[in-house]
């Protein structure tokens, strides 16, 4: 998988690319070498045992249902010794996927019932226990299906993760605090592909003349605004273009 990403990046000259795939469609080799690579993912998670979070919730709410649509959150950081990056694993619960595996799961223990009992042929069963002559039913395997019903899982590994655990370790500031400070930089630079795109700020100084004659200085950040009142006077006196009257304030609109 990884040389067609590849292939499909130096292509279109990506610098970066987040793969998004459900969890049969790929490997848990190809998922190392996505990781490796150090490309961003969104990967379906195979569910073998009961997440943490979902045991814990269980435990703090053991008369209680899981809400249907309930997403569980749980953060796994990556330590010196491992080759990988911090992810982050959504379970979401749906009671309509939940109903569906219960009804399967009823029929084939059902099934392997019968056939412990001898009241029917041993067939290949996940729930049927074989020891020599011996048969039984897995009942371990039957409580953790039942625990496992409805929930299904998402990977998500994000670059920004990684920068954000670095901005942290960089700053001592926690990454909202870093966020809200550096929130007045408004001109940044983007790269895209060879490209360097400046990207500044809406926000620009206006002039006006109010209706009652005296001259109007504001700062005007939201868009529909700052179409609605058009380019503006590059100084509070005197004006090239067409002068024009919007929600009581003369602007500018030149060129």
């Amino acid at each position: 998988m990884l040389p067609v990403i590849e292939a499909f990046m130096a292509a279109h000259r990506l610098a970066d690319a987040t793969i998004v795939a459900d969890a049969g469609m790929i490997s848990e080799a190809n998922k190392r070498a996505i990781e490796q690579a150090g490309l961003s993912f969104i990967l379906g998670a195979r569910i073998s045992e009961v997440p943490y979070v979902v045991k814990r919730w269980r435990r703090d709410h053991p008369d209680a249902e899981i809400g249907d649509g309930h997403v569980f959150t749980q953060h796994w950081p990556a330590d010196t010794t491992e080759n990988r990056r911090d992810q982050v694993i959504y379970y979401q619960y749906r009671a309509v996927r939940a109903r569906r595996t219960l009804r399967g799961t009823d029929q084939q223990v059902a099934k392997a019932e019968a056939a412990v009992a001898g009241r029917a042929p041993v067939k290949r069963n996940r729930f049927i226990q074989l020891s020599g002559a011996d048969k039984s039913v897995k009942r371990s395997l039957e409580a953790k299906a039942r625990a496992l019903a409805g929930l299904k899982g998402l990977t998500i590994v994000f670059a920004a993760l990684a920068v954000s655990r670095w901005i942290e370790r960089a700053t001592g500031w926690s990454i909202k605090k870093f966020v809200t400070t550096a929130r007045r930089y408004r001109t940044v630079q983007i790269a895209a592909g060879d490209h360097a795109l400046t990207a500044a700020d809406l926000c620009q100084m206006t002039y006006g003349m109010h209706s009652n004659g005296s001259t109007v200085r504001s700062v005007r950040t939201n868009l529909r605004q700052v179409r609605k009142c058009g380019v503006y006077l590059p100084e509070p006196n005197g004006c090239a273009g067409d002068r024009r009257g919007v929600g009581g304030v003369e602007c500018c609109f030149v060129g």
